[in-house]
């Protein structure tokens, strides 16, 4: 189903909150590890998006890459003092953002199975349900986002603990190529979507095979996650908590 200008809008709102559960992780890891400055936790907090938010990186970027290829990829404003941390822990401070989206998929995924089990979301027809598409599609952007996160090249946060092993020499060579990095990311996401081909006619038949894999493999993944939404959603009726009827109750 194609879309609309309400999953569009909701998905990007809902990106802001993955956005803030990543950065917040960022910052409490920083704190715990040695970084006590008052603003990381004051601006930091890990369910207000606001503070987290750049013009370019938070807003822009995700509306150019979702209008585009359907993927809003997004940076935010780091807080973060390596210096006062040193490079080992901060390899504990760049895993923990992607644990933060890991945290803030089972928000998501539980909450999706509890408007199903409370008959917010129709079972029989869930496609059409707008809270449905949003919901899963925000589940399956979340493992996107820390997957790629997860990459050892800077300035993915996966960079921190290949890092966290290099000499200092190597060290401060390896981080001037998070520009680089950065390009090659987004040059290979276009690349992988179709775009590239679509700018430049001559690139359809260098497309990557793999993408096609890729692509299929994520499809597959988004409608494994939708089986797991009503499965959780049956395991809680079973549990005893059937939302639904609570409901019908009330209203009876």
């Amino acid at each position: 189903m194609t879309p609309t200008a309400v999953d569009t809008i909701s998905v990007l709102v809902g990106v802001l909150f993955m956005n803030a559960f990543h950065e917040g992780s960022h910052a409490y890891a920083a704190w715990w590890c040695g970084d006590r400055r008052p603003e990381i936790l004051r601006q930091r907090t890990i369910l207000n998006p606001i503070p987290h938010i750049h013009p370019v990186l938070t807003i822009l970027v995700p509306l150019v890459t979702y209008f585009l290829f359907g993927v809003p990829l997004m940076g935010a404003r780091v807080l973060v003092d390596a210096g006062k941390i040193g490079h080992r822990k901060m390899a504990l401070v760049g895993i923990a953002g992607p644990i933060g989206n890991i945290l803030f998929l089972g928000f998501v995924f539980l909450g999706t199975a509890m408007a199903v089990n409370g008959g917010w979301i129709d079972e029989v027809d869930a496609a059409r349900s707008t809270a449905f598409r949003v919901l899963t599609a925000l589940t399956l952007l979340t493992i996107f986002v820390a997957g790629t996160n997860l990459l050892p090249f800077p300035p993915a946060d996966g960079s921190r603990i290949v890092a966290a092993v290099l000499p200092e020499s190597v060290r401060n060579v390896y981080f001037k190529l998070a520009p680089l990095g950065l390009v090659l990311f987004f040059v290979t996401v276009f690349w992988a979507s179709g775009q590239l081909a679509v700018w430049f006619p001559v690139l359809r038949e260098w497309s990557p095979k793999w993408a096609w894999g890729f692509a299929h493999q994520l499809s597959e993944l988004q409608v494994t996650l939708q089986d797991g939404v009503f499965t959780l959603s049956d395991g809680l009726r079973k549990m005893g908590l059937d939302l639904a009827a609570l409901r019908s109750g009330r209203k009876g």
